[in-house]
Formats: C-alpha cells, structure tokens, sequence
C-alpha cells in the first residue's frame, strides 16, 4: 500500500484528512487510522490486537498479533511502504502452510467494484447525477456507516492529484 492510498480514506465525517478537524495525523498506524473509514483498517494491518497474522497454530499456541509491520517477510509479506496489507489475508496456520493445497476463494469480480465503474463511466461521461451517485457510491458508503456523498456539496481537497479537473 502507498501513502497516496492510505491518505485517500476519508474521515468519518466524510471530509479528506486534510480539510478534517477528526484527522489524527501518522505519528503511529493506530493514529492514521483513527476516525477514518472503517475500511482503511479493514485493508492495513494496525497494531489494534484485532489484526491477527496466524491462529490455529500447532499445540495450542496462541494467536500471532501483529505489532509492527514485517520488512524481513518474503514477497507479499514484506511492505516497503510500511503499510501491511491485511485484507484477504487467511489467519489459519493449517491454510498457510498447505502449498497449493488450500481452500481459500479467489473474488474473481466484486461488486462494489461493478458500482463504481459505473459511477466512474457516469462521471467520465459528464452525466453523473445524485440518484446514480445514491444507486453506487452511497450504497457502498452506507454499508460500512459513513456518510452519504452529496454532489452539490463537495469539499475541494487541497491536496487533491487533479486540481484542473471539474466535476
């Protein structure tokens, strides 16, 4: 995970980081993640005693926590960034130990991400309306309890990567 992404979530009160009183800043995961969506620390890992790296261990060990995150792992394990992506990650040991052996379901296609391809296409097109915007992003909003997008009042990001664009 890059920076950018995780500075993308928005706050709970549904303003970017840098327009919201409810940011915390980065001094530590636990604080960048603090009243943020809630699906920043469903996706990174945080030192939370949530995030378990593997349970089901052999004689009855207790379930790995994760604590910091891991630059010594191989491949997907290791986060240049610092940022640990944990979402899809199986915690059973049985499961990451099995080879190819596992059981695990690929998501070949979400929905969600049908919702905003849509919404997407709608924009790109100019013809993106507030009863679009309800049918994807706010369904997918209101799931996880953050507030509704409304396309009359959209803050401007002043950190926004396109700032010549208009909406």
């Amino acid at each position: 995970m890059t920076r950018n992404l995780v500075d993308a979530y928005l706050c709970t009160d549904g303003s970017p980081i840098a327009l919201s009183p409810l940011y915390q800043g980065d001094d530590s995961l636990l604080r960048v993640v603090a009243n943020r969506d809630p699906r920043l620390s469903q996706t990174m890992y945080v030192p939370d005693g949530k995030h378990i790296i593997t349970s089901n261990q052999p004689q009855g060990a207790p379930n790995m926590l994760f604590e910091i995150p891991s630059f010594s792992q191989a491949n997907e394990g290791k986060p240049a960034t610092g940022y640990q992506v944990y979402k899809g990650h199986n915690t059973d040991y049985n499961q990451q130990n099995a080879g190819n052996l596992g059981i695990t379901a690929v998501i070949y296609f979400r929905y969600a991400e049908s919702l905003l391809i849509l919404a997407e296409a709608k924009a790109e097109l100019g013809t993106l309306t507030q009863a679009d915007v309800d049918l994807t992003i706010n369904k997918l909003r209101s799931r996880v309890g953050m507030p509704a997008l409304d396309l009359a009042n959209i803050a401007q990001d002043p950190n926004w990567e396109f700032p010549h664009w208009e909406p």
